[in-house]
């Protein structure tokens, strides 16, 4: 099942979207109220980075999202596009929480979240498009 693909301008307030979408994919999915909250954080952070950095500073864009569920293996997939400049944040070494706030190197946290709560995340640049793909399986 496909929902609406959400097309959002590459602006923080966009991510006011994120918690009214789940609302309505809750409505046709086993997704559960807790599940829902994690996947916010998540699809938030992905989101934020995506309008804060694919595209140079003054510039607007645009940032998809298209989300399926598969009821199948009851699978939610996401899969957030834009058209900025290429970066794989599955490249992106793994944050060492171990080391003091001081010690440690700034960014990564929120991609180290996003892998914590996804089962798993994808990426992929094709036709001029970032597509970073997350994937929940919903108990």
């Amino acid at each position: 099942m496909d929902f609406d693909t959400l097309i959002m301008k590459n602006e923080l307030t966009e991510v006011e979207q994120l918690p009214v979408l789940l609302e309505k994919i809750k409505d046709s999915t086993p997704l559960d109220d807790l599940t829902a909250v994690s996947l916010n954080l998540a699809l938030e952070e992905a989101l934020v980075n995506v309008i804060s950095y694919a595209y140079p500073k003054g510039t607007e864009g645009e940032v998809r999202l298209a989300i399926s569920y598969s009821e199948a293996d009851h699978t939610l997939t996401f899969v957030l596009s834009d058209s900025g400049v290429p970066f794989d944040p599955t490249e992106v070494p793994p944050a060492d929480t171990t080391l003091s706030v001081e010690e440690r190197e700034i960014g990564g946290l929120g991609i180290l979240l996003i892998n914590n709560i996804m089962d798993k995340v994808e990426y992929e640049y094709r036709d001029s498009q970032n597509m970073l793909k997350m994937t929940k399986v919903l108990a």
